[in-house]
């Protein structure tokens, strides 16, 4: 009987030896594996995600697109319902906004940051060159899925913490903020209805709530490695004269 015991005793040493702290690098190696893979998200050079934009508190719809072209350019077009034409655009180097309400917008410090990271077709391959630490949290049940908590601190800006599936490796919420005529408010998207289209796979469904009120979009074309127009991207109006190319002084 005492036997017995030692070898249960020692078998349960040996499996809590192998259930290591997994690294953040091996969750991010697991997340790109579930997107299709290094090569298969390299080989994409512009993107454009269609669907539809509902405001679920409010009872208000419009329709969304997305556009991305390697290697950091991305605009976002919301025309809702009653509201009008909502914009945002990034051209490689100069972010902005525009809405019926608050007009043509310079973006600045973290609200640009974090356009220029949505921005890059391989920000998840380059996930180091966009934050300046990252921390393993452990895990946390997210919707009745275990998943792996990360908190990623860029450059400029507040930290953003994402969970992974444990299982899939797919990321399926994330907490950041963004900016309202409040200030800064927190936001949490939860990601779901993966599909594989062509050789990548991604989220057609996003829901974030902030502030009380839950938007909810969903995809329903994603179309890749198409012809989009440098245009798109460039703020209205043309660069702002602070960012314009000066005259070379001689003195």
């Amino acid at each position: 009987m005492r036997r017995h015991v030692f070898v249960l005793w020692f078998a349960l040493l040996g499996l809590s030896a192998g259930a290591q702290t997994p690294t953040v690098e091996s969750i991010m190696d697991k997340y790109i594996e579930a997107s299709g893979g290094r090569e298969a998200m390299q080989a994409v050079k512009s993107m454009r995600l269609s669907g539809k934009l509902t405001i679920k508190n409010q009872g208000i719809t419009g329709a969304m697109e997305i556009s991305f072209k390697a290697p950091n350019k991305v605009f976002v077009k919301q025309d809702i319902t009653g509201i009008g034409s909502v914009q945002q655009g990034f051209d490689g180097k100069t972010g902005w906004a525009q809405d019926p309400f608050s007009g043509l917008r310079d973006l600045e410090g973290a609200e640009l940051e974090a356009l220029k990271r949505e921005a890059s077709l391989e920000s998840a391959l380059n996930w180091k060159q966009h934050f300046k630490k990252w921390e393993y949290l452990g895990e946390e049940s997210v919707k009745d899925k275990k998943a792996h908590k990360v908190s990623f601190e860029p450059k400029v800006g507040k930290p953003v913490v994402k969970f992974f599936d444990v299982e899939s490796g797919q990321l399926i919420r994330q907490d950041g903020w963004s900016e309202s005529p409040m200030g800064e408010v927190p936001v949490s998207t939860y990601l779901s209805d993966y599909r594989k289209e062509g050789n990548i796979t991604m989220p057609f469904k996003m829901t974030a709530s902030m502030a009380q009120v839950e938007i909810e979009i969903q995809f329903s074309k994603l179309e890749t490695n198409i012809g989009i127009e440098d245009k798109i991207f460039v703020r209205p109006g043309g660069a702002p004269k602070d960012t314009e190319d000066k005259p070379l002084s001689l003195k």
